[in-house]
C-alpha cells in the first residue's frame, strides 16, 4: 500500500469466541446506505477477499453489479457479496450467495449484509431489513440472545422461537416445538405460566387429599381418610395412606411424672379417641426425704417414695471412739426412743476412778452398752524423748469430762547414758557416735563400714568410714587425681583418662587421634576396633581382612601395616568380572562386551555391531557375519530377537518379549493401550498401526438399561448408548471413533469396536432423562456397565439433574432454600460454574455462571466511523490479553 497524504486508524479488539464489538458505517443519509463484509486478508489488488465454496439458500443475485473501491457511496444502493472476490454495488437481490436469505423481501426496502469482523465465515451475519439489524447464525436463524430466532425461508423471514418464546401458531416455534398458551414448548409439554413443562394432574411429590368425589374411610373406628401420592411426573400413583385415623381402643399414652414417683397416662376409649384428662398411676406412699415417728419406731421416705422403718429399741448403740478403748476419751449413746423422725437416747461418758485407774470405759454392745476398767500404768515402758532415755510413766486424765489413759498424766524418769556429754544418750540418738561429742547418729558423716567416691573439683577420691568421719584411702597409680576404686580401674594406667571416658575406637576421629581411648593398650589402626574405619586422610584401617577396603572390580586390595593398599588390575583382566565382562582399562570397570567396542574387539575378540543399531529399543543385526557378535547395547539389553513380522529378520532388543517390525526396529511386542494405539508405531509388529489394528486396539461394552424410578426394572423402550474417546492426541478425530449400540426389549445392549481408552458414553431414550457414564475401554475385553434412566425431567435443590449437570428445566422451581431462577438454557449439560457469554439484539454482552448466579449484562463497545472514508483496509492479528484470545483489527482509511 502506497503512502497516503492523511490516514485515520480505528483499533478494534474482539474475542475469538464471541464478538464484543462490530463496525457500522454511516453516511449523511438517515439510515445505513449499505452493508460491508469484512473477512480475511486484503488481496493483491487491495480488494477484500470473500468466502469461498459457500452455498446457502436463495440464488446468486445482484444484477448490474459493478466493482467499486469507495466503501461509502452517497446514494442508497445495495451492497452485497457477488461471489467474485470483490465488494460491489448493484441492484436488488432475491436471496444472496450469503446463504442467509438476505435480499429484497418485497416492501421492506433494500436489505444489506455485514459480516462480524474477525469471525470465520458462516457465523453471526448481520442482516438489514429496512432500518432494523439482526444477528443471524450459520443456519440462517436470527438470534437476540434469549432464544428468539429468525429462520431463512426462501428469501423471507419467519419468526422462530426457542423454548418459552411467544408465538401465535406452531409455525412460530423452532425444532418441532408447539405453540401452547402463546408460548413455544417442546412437543408434549405445555406453558405452565412461567415455563414449559409436563401438564400436572396434581402437585408433584406430595401426599394430598383423595381426588375422587367420595373419599373412603380407613383406620381405627373408620375415623381416617385415605390419601393418594402424587409422583414426580405430576400423576396420581396407586399408593395410598390413611390420614387422621383415631387411636386403637385400650392403647395407652404416657405423660409427665405426677404424685409421689407416679406417672401420667391416657387410655384410648372404645370410640378410638383419647380422653381429655390424664390419670396418675403407680404413686408411692410418701415424698422422698420425709421422716416421722410412730412410738419408738423411726420412719424415713426412700427414693422409691416408700417408707423405710427402724425400731429404736433394737438399734445398735453408738460408741464415739469407735471401740478405740482406754486411750481415747469417748462416750456411748444407748437408743431407747424416737424424736423428730430420729432415734434418740442418753449419752454415757468414759471416767477416771483415780489418777491411775480408768473406770468405767463405756463400750457399745448391740442394742445396749457395757463398762470396763483399766490400770493406765499397764502402758509404762522405756522410751526416748529428745535424744534422752526415760522410764515413761502413765496415768488417767479427763478431757471435757471424759477419762482416758495417757503419758502426760505422770512425770517420766531419766535412765539413759551420755558418755561424751553432748546431750544425746547412747540408748537413743547417739548409739554410733557416743564417743565423739562432734557428732550424733543424725548428723554423723558416715557409718562403718560405709565407703564412697567424693568429687572435689577435677579430683575423684575413694573414702572409707572407720567411725563417724570419712578418710581418703583410694589407689591412684597414674597420679591423675582419679582413684582406681572410683571409675579408673580400667584406665588407671592412662593419665588424664578414666573409665567414664572410654570410647570404642570405631570412627574416623578416634581412630586417628593417637590416644588409647578404650584403654586396651592399642592405638588407632593397630586396634582391631578400627577395622573398616576410614581415617580423615582417606586411609582405611584393616587387620588382615582386605574385604574391609574399598572394593573395585578392576583393583587388587591388600592390608599392609593395618592400612588398606590398592593395586590396579590390567586392561581386559576378567578376575573379578562376570562371564563376558572385562576391565575396560587398567584399574577401570568391568564392562560388557556389548557395551564397549574396545572391550568387544580387544578383550572378547568379537565382531562389534554397534554401528548397525537403529532408533527404538535396540538395533538390527544383519545375518551372514562370521564369528561372535556384540549387540552393542547396555548389559540389560543383550537379547537376540527372532520373533518378527512376516518380513523376517533378527535384532538386538531390550527384552526377550520384544519383536522386530517390517523396518527392522525393535518394538515392545504388544499394542493394547491408549498410548500404544495412538503413537504411530506398529508396536506388536503385525503390520497394522494404531486405529488400523483391529485385532489389538479395540474392545467392547455391554450392560443393561435400568429404570432409575423403579429399582429392579429394566427400560424396555429402545435406548441408544453412544460415546467418543476422550483425550486423544492431535491428529485423531473422536467423531470418526464414535462407538454406539442400542438396547433390546429387556434392556440389554452391546457396543462393539470401541477404540481403547477413556470414553464418555451417553444413554438416551424417549421419555427418559439421558444418563452419562465414563468408561475405560480395554483391548479385546468386554467391559460391563449399567445405565440408570429416570423418567421425565427432574430437578434438585441445587438446580441440577440426576447426573449433576445444570438443568434449565429447574428454572422457576421452588425449594425450601429458595427458587432456581438463574439457570440459562445454554447451561444444559454443563457442570456448575461453567461460564458462557453471548451478545443480544440490543448490543448487550451477557455473562452467565451456570447454576451459581444471575446473568451479568455489560454494554458492548460499538465503533463508529462518521467521516468520509476512502481506501479502507482491515489488518487482523490474534493477541492474548489476561490469558484470553482476541482478534485485533486495525482499520486504516483516508
Amino acid at each position: 500500500m502506497g503512502k497516503l497524504p492523511f490516514q485515520r486508524v480505528l483499533l478494534l479488539l474482539t474475542t475469538a469466541i464471541m464478538i464484543s464489538m462490530f463496525l457500522s458505517v454511516f453516511a449523511s443519509a438517515s439510515y445505513l446506505a449499505g452493508g460491508i463484509f469484512i473477512k480475511g486478508d486484503i488481496d493483491e489488488d487491495n480488494d477484500l477477499e470473500g468466502p469461498s465454496g459457500f452455498s446457502g439458500c436463495g440464488s446468486t443475485c445482484c444484477a448490474r453489479a459493478v466493482e467499486v473501491d469507495d466503501w461509502l457511496p452517497d446514494d442508497k444502493g445495495t451492497w452485497t457479496w457477488a461471489g467474485t472476490g470483490k465488494i460491489i454495488q448493484g441492484g436488488s437481490c432475491i436471496g444472496s450467495a450469503w446463504g442467509m436469505g438476505c435480499g429484497d423481501t418485497g416492501g421492506n426496502g433494500p436489505e444489506d449484509v455485514m459480516k462480524y469482523p474477525g469471525l470465520s465465515f458462516g457465523q453471526d451475519v448481520i442482516c438489514h431489513m429496512g432500518t432494523s439489524w439482526h444477528i443471524c447464525n450459520s443456519n440462517g436463524e436470527r438470534l437476540n440472545g434469549v432464544g428468539y430466532d429468525v429462520v431463512c425461508n426462501n428469501g423471507n423471514y419467519d419468526n422462530c422461537h426457542a423454548n418459552g418464546g411467544s408465538c401465535a401458531s406452531d409455525i412460530w416455534c423452532c425444532n418441532g416445538q408447539t405453540c401452547s398458551n402463546g408460548h413455544c414448548c417442546p412437543n408434549g409439554e405445555a406453558w405452565l405460566g412461567t415455563k414449559c413443562g409436563i401438564p400436572c394432574d396434581c402437585t408433584a411429590s406430595t401426599w394430598v387429599g383423595w381426588p375422587e368425589a367420595s373419599p373412603t374411610s380407613c383406620g381405627n373406628c373408620n375415623s381416617g381418610t385415605n390419601q393418594r401420592y402424587c409422583g414426580s411426573n405430576c400423576k396420581w400413583s396407586d399408593q395410598y395412606r390413611c390420614y387422621g385415623e383415631g387411636c386403637s381402643p385400650g392403647s395407652t399414652l404416657a405423660g409427665v411424672t405426677c404424685g409421689n414417683c407416679g406417672s401420667q397416662q391416657k387410655i384410648c376409649t372404645s370410640s378410638c379417641t383419647w380422653p381429655g384428662s390424664w390419670s396418675c398411676i403407680d404413686e408411692g406412699e410418701c415424698a422422698v426425704g420425709s421422716t416421722k415417728c410412730e412410738g419408738s419406731t423411726a420412719y424415713s421416705c426412700g427414693d422409691d417414695c416408700y417408707w423405710d422403718s427402724e425400731n429404736c429399741l433394737n438399734k445398735a448403740s453408738f460408741d464415739s471412739d469407735g471401740g478405740a478403748v482406754y486411750q481415747t476419751a469417748g462416750y456411748v449413746i444407748d437408743y431407747n426412743a424416737c424424736s423428730g423422725g430420729q432415734c434418740t437416747g442418753p449419752a454415757f461418758n468414759d471416767a477416771c476412778l483415780n489418777p491411775t485407774i480408768l473406770d468405767p470405759e463405756q463400750v457399745a454392745s448391740d442394742a445396749s452398752r457395757i463398762t470396763r476398767a483399766k490400770d493406765c500404768e499397764d502402758y509404762e515402758d522405756f522410751g526416748c524423748k529428745a535424744g534422752k532415755y526415760y522410764w515413761v510413766n502413765w496415768g488417767c486424765s479427763l478431757s471435757s469430762g471424759r477419762g482416758y489413759c495417757n503419758d502426760a498424766a505422770a512425770t517420766d524418769d531419766h535412765v539413759g547414758t551420755d558418755n561424751d556429754g553432748d546431750g544425746a544418750d547412747v540408748n537413743c540418738t547417739d548409739k554410733l557416735c557416743d564417743n565423739n561429742d562432734n557428732y550424733v547418729d543424725s548428723n554423723r558423716q558416715c557409718t562403718p563400714p560405709q565407703t564412697r567416691c567424693l568429687t572435689v573439683g577435677p579430683a575423684v577420691r575413694y573414702q572409707t568410714c572407720p567411725a563417724c568421719e570419712w578418710n581418703n584411702t583410694g589407689i591412684n597409680a597414674d597420679d591423675d587425681n582419679w582413684d582406681y576404686e572410683c571409675g579408673d580401674s580400667l584406665c588407671d594406667n592412662v593419665p588424664g583418662w578414666n573409665d567414664a571416658m572410654i570410647q570404642i575406637e570405631n570412627d574416623p576421629a578416634l581412630c586417628s587421634d593417637g590416644i588409647d581411648t578404650d584403654c586396651d593398650g592399642l592405638i588407632d589402626c593397630d586396634d582391631p576396633d578400627c577395622n573398616g574405619v576410614r581415617q580423615p586422610d582417606g586411609d582405611i584401617c584393616c587387620d588382615t581382612d582386605a574385604t574391609l577396603c574399598d572394593q573395585d572390580d578392576c583393583v587388587d586390595e591388600t592390608c599392609e601395616s593395618h592400612i588398606c593398599t590398592y593395586t590396579n588390575r590390567s586392561a581386559c583382566a576378567p578376575d573379578e568380572c562376570q562371564t563376558g565382562y572385562y576391565c575396560n582399562i587398567a584399574g577401570g570397570d568391568c564392562t560388557d562386551a556389548d557395551a564397549s567396542q574396545t572391550v568387544c574387539t580387544n578383550c572378547a575378540a568379537a565382531n562389534w555391531l554397534r554401528g548397525n543399531e537403529s532408533a527404538g529399543f535396540g538395533g538390527y543385526v544383519p545375518t551372514g557375519r562370521e564369528g561372535p557378535e556384540c549387540c552393542g547395547n547396555t548389559p540389560e539389553t543383550e537379547f537376540y530377537i527372532t520373533r518378527t513380522n512376516p518380513a523376517g529378520g533378527r535384532g538386538c532388543c531390550n527384552e526377550p518379549t520384544d519383536c522386530i517390525d517390517r523396518l527392522g526396529y525393535c518394538r515392545v511386542g504388544y499394542e493394547n493401550t491408549s498410548s500404544l494405539c495412538t503413537n504411530g508405531i506398529d508396536d506388536d509388529c503385525d503390520g497394522n498401526i494404531d486405529v488400523a489394528d483391529l485385532n489389538s486396539c479395540y474392545g467392547s461394552l455391554n450392560g443393561t438399561i435400568r429404570d432409575g424410578d423403579n429399582p429392579g426394572w429394566y427400560v424396555s423402550v429402545p435406548t441408544t448408548v453412544a460415546g467418543k474417546p476422550l483425550n486423544l492426541p492431535d491428529g485423531f478425530n473422536p467423531d470418526a471413533l464414535e462407538a454406539s449400540g442400542k438396547s433390546n426389549s429387556v434392556g440389554y445392549y452391546e457396543v462393539h469396536n470401541a477404540f481403547v481408552g477413556t470414553y464418555q458414553f451417553r444413554a438416551s431414550a424417549d421419555g427418559f432423562q439421558p444418563s452419562m457414564e465414563t468408561v475405560e475401554i480395554q483391548a479385546n475385553r468386554m467391559v460391563q456397565r449399567d445405565f440408570y434412566l429416570y423418567r421425565g425431567l427432574s430437578c434438585d435443590e441445587n438446580c441440577l439433574d440426576q447426573n449433576g449437570y445444570c438443568n434449565p428445566n429447574c428454572d422457576g422451581v421452588e425449594f425450601q432454600g429458595g427458587t432456581c431462577d438463574f439457570v440459562h438454557p445454554d447451561c444444559a449439560g454443563r457442570r456448575p460454574g461453567f461460564q458462557i457469554n453471548y451478545l443480544d439484539a440490543g448490543n448487550q454482552m451477557h455473562w452467565v455462571t451456570c447454576c451459581e448466579g444471575p446473568e451479568t449484562v455489560r454494554p458492548a463497545i460499538k465503533a463508529k466511523v462518521d467521516a468520509s472514508t476512502q481506501n479502507m483496509y482491515d489488518y487482523k492479528r490474534i493477541v492474548k490479553i489476561a490469558g484470553r484470545s482476541y482478534w485485533m483489527h486495525i482499520l486504516v482509511w483516508r
